[in-house]
């Protein structure tokens, strides 16, 4: 008989709670249990998904058996200390949602001690919100388009830049394999119904932003003023070739000018 994980979803009543919440409940290998504050809400999905083991507090789940995976959809103020308990308390698997941490400080320690306790730590979905994006940029780093020599995030960083935006801003990071070595950018007035989270200084609060990118590689990523309607996540263009990520599949273009025609490598087919 297979082995069944024992999993808690934190925050599984939420509005993106809920979606982890249904894939754990729907897969026959997890036992799962859910942890939310809102009493009412948790009695429901509860029921709904056929949820036995509920809790109101991490804490209490990790007083008990402590689970073997550990989901947490929490305000980001919330991740660090979450989990850093997790992984002091034995959980062997831990996912947050995006952004990773408040500050940098808190996004080390949150890696370091999860590698001290050997728990494996990941956090937000950007790698699968694109099909095949780790794919392409092997594909891109194996030398088919050769050298880079731009990019651009084309539908800009609308709503946020530390939510919405830094899944654009990973999938850059990840199909060009550079990091970021200066900004130049400036910042558009919050989106409706964004507000500063409790106990943040007014200039906290999250807001679109569009500027430029130095990359390590020595090019540069150009992100223009938000739009709606850009299907295209990442575009990087290189000495024969370019790249549009985004939609049900990115499309690849080999050679240049009269030459240059679209490609399928295995994966996209």
């Amino acid at each position: 008989m297979d082995k069944k994980y024992r999993v808690a979803v934190v925050g599984g009543c939420g509005q993106w709670g809920r979606h982890y919440l249904q894939a754990y409940a729907g897969h026959a290998l997890c036992d799962v249990t859910l942890v939310d504050r809102s009493k009412d809400r948790r009695e429901r999905f509860a029921n709904h998904f056929g949820i036995q083991s509920v809790y109101t507090e991490l804490k209490e789940v990790l007083a008990g058996e402590v689970p073997d995976i550990v989901s947490l959809i929490l305000p980001v103020g919330q991740s660090h200390d979450a989990v850093i308990a997790c992984a002091e308390a034995g959980v062997k698997v831990i996912s947050c949602e995006k952004p990773i941490a408040v500050s940098l400080a808190d996004a080390d320690e949150m890696v370091r001690v999860c590698k001290e306790r050997g728990t494996l730590f990941g956090c937000g979905t950007a790698c699968w919100e694109v099909p095949h994006l780790l794919e392409t940029a092997a594909w891109v780093r194996e030398g088919h388009i050769g050298q880079l020599t731009a990019a651009s995030i084309p539908g800009g960083l609308p709503r946020e830049v530390s939510g919405a935006g830094c899944v654009q801003l990973t999938m850059m990071r990840v199909l060009t394999g550079m990091e970021v070595e200066w900004v130049e950018g400036w910042e558009l007035p919050p989106a409706s119904g964004w507000a500063v989270p409790p106990g943040e200084e007014a200039n906290n609060v999250d807001c679109p932003a569009y500027g430029r990118l130095g990359l390590s590689g020595d090019i540069i990523c150009k992100v223009p003023e938000p739009k709606n309607g850009v299907s295209c996540r990442v575009w990087i263009g290189a000495e024969n070739g370019l790249v549009w990520l985004g939609g049900p599949r990115s499309v690849l273009i080999q050679g240049s000018g009269a030459t240059a025609s679209p490609v399928y490598p295995e994966f996209l087919l």
